[in-house]
């Protein structure tokens, strides 16, 4: 299967790789992104998105 290019359905994210985790999951990894305004030094949010029983998770790191 290739990229994911439907912006409209990931919004400010961008599809940037998948793999299966140790427990089996299909788990995508997506970056949001800068458009235009790409800053030098600028390091993307990542999110890491899966579905397990018929749920799905989002998992991410807050800077705060």
């Amino acid at each position: 299967m290739g990229k994911i290019e439907d912006t409209d359905y990931l919004g400010i994210y961008e599809f940037k790789e998948n793999y299966v985790s140790a427990q089996g999951y299909k788990v995508n990894l997506i970056e949001d992104t800068t458009g235009e305004d790409n800053v030098e030094n600028y390091v993307s949010e990542k999110c890491a998105v899966f579905a397990a029983n018929g749920i799905q998770y989002t998992l991410r790191k807050d800077n705060l």
